[in-house]
């Protein structure tokens, strides 16, 4: 039961983050390792194979959002061990468009029964953090300066 809804959860997450590189129908998770993997639509061989390798950069991006979100929905559901913490940095790399990136906010601000924090710079852009974040609810730390820094 758990590894359907984990397996579900991932699928539709994929869908709702925009994820294009293989079809959903080739996608499942691994009952070695619990993982993302796809398969080939075609030829004799049937193997599953990471699906890294078959992703775009950005897609991989969405993967690795969907693949955590989905692992936390179905502890939830079936009240296992998670530690009902989820921390993203920088989750919107490879130039991954605003309106996809709010997908992916609207989902996260869904988790009310977690502390969710997002680590990102919004592409250094006032209008790009609105855009993304408008209607939502939660607390802004804005950092004006690095956080890493060499000790003088």
């Amino acid at each position: 039961k758990k590894i359907t809804c984990l397996t579900r959860e991932f699928k539709r997450l994929l869908t709702l983050f925009n994820y294009k590189s293989k079809s959903k129908e080739f996608i499942n998770i691994s009952m070695d390792n619990y993982l993302p993997v796809a398969r080939k639509p075609f030829g004799e061989e049937k193997k599953n194979y990471d699906l890294r390798f078959d992703s775009s950069a950005s897609d991989f991006i969405r993967c690795i959002w969907a693949y955590t979100c989905s692992l936390y929905l179905t502890s939830s559901k079936f009240d296992c061990n998670h530690p009902n913490l989820l921390i993203f940095d920088e989750p919107k790399q490879q130039d991954i468009s605003i309106t996809h990136f709010r997908n992916f906010l609207v989902e996260l601000s869904e988790y009310t029964n977690a502390q969710v924090i997002v680590f990102a710079s919004f592409e250094n852009s006032d209008k790009a953090f609105k855009e993304a974040t408008e209607g939502l609810r939660f607390k802004l730390n804005y950092i004006d300066e690095k956080l890493v820094r060499p000790i003088i």
